[in-house]
């Protein structure tokens, strides 16, 4: 015992990791204890791309129209919705004076709009637009289930879009900011450079999702280094930064995929 007590003394590098697991292992019970609980947790996701913007009028005498009408703003925007939540969520779960909407910033307009995907055809998401306002009608939407809405309005940007709605005995409608990862993936893999190596936007999307993988098995590599018989003291120190960096950084991208369900991935597709 005596000697086991004396090698973790002398290896400080171990007790750290040692300590690292142990909170480690804190937060997934917590995230096993909130993942066990019912919950109906309706949640979305919003982007847009300016096609058309006012400052294009600075450049010269341009007059751009829309079915005969004139506009200075063109915006393409997307609404993902669904049910991060592990209970179904049903139409009548809706407060009848606060219903599902995507709703546009005073002064702007929607010009179309169209439902381009829905997990599943039994869900019927149905959507109705009029100049300001895009309803949402549904049957019901299981856990990891939803849709995603593509419209076309005079706005400039994300903020001016709001998606509105209560429902009744469920966590309040929230957005989950999931693009900043798996955008930014989606930008290095659209790359012309990148484009070379993956025709396809199949074999894309593919390395999209292993991607993170590729990051966590970088740090554990680099973690598993350290424990290589002879190694100098400052390969090691190095090897359990990169290890460090690289694991949290996989795990974030991990945890961060998976905020959005499977066969959502054309929200991040700039179409």
């Amino acid at each position: 015992m005596e000697k086991y007590l004396t090698w973790l003394n002398d290896n400080q590098w171990l007790n750290l990791i040692f300590l690292s697991l142990a909170i480690l292992s804190i937060f997934v019970s917590i995230y096993l204890y909130r993942k066990s609980r019912k919950r109906k947790k309706p949640v979305y996701d919003k982007r847009s791309i300016n096609v058309i913007s006012d400052t294009i009028k600075k450049i010269g005498n341009i007059d751009i129209q829309y079915k005969g009408s004139k506009i200075e703003n063109l915006t393409v925007s997307k609404v993902a919705i669904w049910n991060n939540g592990n209970d179904t969520i049903n139409d009548n779960d809706q407060a009848p004076t606060d219903k599902l909407r995507i709703e546009i910033a005073e002064g702007f307009s929607i010009l179309e709009s169209e439902l381009i995907f829905q997990s599943s055809e039994t869900n019927n998401i149905r959507i109705i637009q009029s100049n300001s306002l895009i309803e949402v009608y549904f049957d019901y939407i299981d856990p990891n289930d939803g849709g995603i809405i593509k419209f076309i309005h005079t706005g400039k940007k994300s903020s001016d879009v709001k998606l509105l709605g209560t429902f009744k005995g469920s966590d309040k409608l929230k957005r989950i900011n999931s693009g900043f990862f798996n955008i930014g993936i989606s930008l290095v893999f659209n790359l012309p450079i990148i484009g070379k190596i993956f025709d396809s936007k199949k074999e894309k999307r593919i390395m999209q999702k292993i991607f993170p993988w590729i990051v966590l098995a970088t740090g554990i590599g680099f973690g598993t280094a350290f424990f290589l018989s002879g190694i100098e003291m400052s390969d090691r120190i190095f090897f359990a930064i990169m290890g460090i960096v690289y694991g949290s950084l996989g795990l974030v991208m991990v945890f961060n995929s998976k905020s959005m369900p499977k066969g959502f991935e054309v929200f991040y597709d700039d179409e």
